[in-house]
């Protein structure tokens, strides 16, 4: 029988779980129903034809290992050549809106970035119900993600950075994770065309899930609750990797324009059912949870905008334990002149210590510090240029030392 570095409690774990869920619907569906009761405008606002939008994201970088700490998913970043976008937006009637995005390039090839119902009883009122394969209900940076509205080129580490743990596998002791193969490694071994990757993101902004989403904002007050399929780190929008679902949300207040705040959190389980037969006796793969807390703030003055995240994040093992990583950015944008701005990020990423078989203690995954600047040019609305340079330290504790990677970069943006 396997050892378990937690106690478990297999019925527990299950009622919680399924509690959370229930408890995470009930709201949404309750929340629904309240909204049925508004009184709903008369049906003339619909758009018979459905509108079409894209963008084109062309990017010339220098040759670097910096590739391999930008990855997204799909085994792309940020800085490959190209990136095509096609988003499809419709309204059969007035109470509904549908949108749908694919995104196509040479490394991730053709995929459904996302594609949801958005349901207004009351088009005076800010409070929609959101169903499909939907934006994060967590965090803020989903809202600027796309080419169009990021400041620079890169993508903050919480939301990109993919981690040594995995979803469809138990790591036996910490020298597995200690010893697992740096990101530089991994890249180079990596299938473009679909492999494996290496790992869970705290985010994993690439891959929506699947799920259903209450979002409305009753001045200052900012609401966001529902549940996924997944977690944030293992998004499921295809086949359900488990039985069990992910609650999550945010609660944001916005007091005076130029301010805004909040906080965010998920919980739920993340393993995939076929690490079941590696678990412990009477264990089950919905008693390990991803639970992530999350706080954010933006503010905006003038031609001065700042805005900031962080998070702590906890996946529960029944190996190693409790495996915590903890991260932040810190972003600043400044417009000079009507087409011109500067900008810059700084993040960081945090790990937890486990023991080796040597009896150390130390962290189970590269601790990492990033700097990101640039200055971009508005050719004319949604044209746009940005250069930008990145410097990524990497805190390799196994072999005691620190080494950087950098990357620069020239990106070409149009949007229509």
């Amino acid at each position: 029988m396997m050892r378990t570095a937690r106690a478990a409690t297999p019925r527990a774990g299950r009622l919680g779980a399924a509690l959370a869920v229930l408890a995470g619907t009930a709201l949404v569906l309750l929340a629904a129903t309240a909204l049925a009761l508004f009184p709903a405008r008369a049906a003339d606002a619909a758009t018979p034809v459905p509108e079409i939008h894209g963008g084109l994201d062309a990017v010339f970088s220098s040759r670097s290992d910096g590739f391999s700490y930008n990855t997204i998913g799909y085994g792309m970043t940020p800085f490959d050549a190209y990136q095509l976008r096609l988003m499809v937006a419709a309204q059969p009637n007035s109470a509904f809106n549908l949108d749908a995005e694919v995104r196509f390039s040479e490394a991730g090839g053709v995929w459904l970035y996302g594609a949801y119902a958005t349901w207004t009883p009351n088009r005076d009122r800010d409070f929609h119900l959101q169903i499909g394969k939907l934006p994060w209900a967590v965090g803020t940076w989903g809202e600027r993600s796309d080419p169009e509205h990021n400041p620079l080129i890169g993508v903050p580490l919480i939301y990109s950075f993919p981690t040594a743990l995995q979803d469809d596998v138990i790591p036996p002791n910490g020298d597995a994770l200690i010893n697992a193969p740096p990101p530089v490694a991994w890249s180079s071994e990596y299938d473009s065309t679909g492999g494996e990757e290496r790992g869970m993101r705290i985010v994993d902004d690439s891959k929506w899930d699947v799920g259903a989403t209450l979002r409305g904002d009753l001045h200052p007050l900012e609401v966001a609750v529902g549940f996924v399929q997944g977690a944030p780190g293992s998004p499921a929008p295809g086949r359900d990797t488990n039985d069990g679902k992910s609650v999550l949300g945010r609660i944001g207040l916005r007091p005076w324009p130029m301010l805004r705040f909040g906080v965010s959190g998920s919980w739920g389980p993340y393993l995939n059912d076929a690490v079941a037969w590696s678990l412990p006796w009477k264990d089950h793969v919905t008693q390990y949870d991803q639970e992530l807390g999350m706080a954010d703030v933006e503010i905006v003055a003038g031609h001065l905008e700042l805005r900031g995240e962080g998070a702590i994040n906890v996946w529960q093992t029944p190996t190693v334990g409790d495996l915590r990583v903890w991260g932040g950015y810190g972003e600043a944008r400044f417009s000079l002149a009507t087409r011109w701005a500067i900008a810059a990020r700084a993040d960081r990423l945090r790990f937890s210590d486990v023991l080796d078989s040597a009896g150390r203690a130390l962290p189970w995954d590269h601790d990492l510090d990033r700097l990101e600047g640039g200055i971009e040019y508005r050719v004319e609305r949604r044209t746009s240029l940005k250069a930008v340079g990145q410097r990524t330290w990497d805190h390799d504790a196994g072999e005691n030392e620190i080494y950087h990677v950098d990357l620069v970069a020239l990106q070409f943006t149009i949007s229509y």
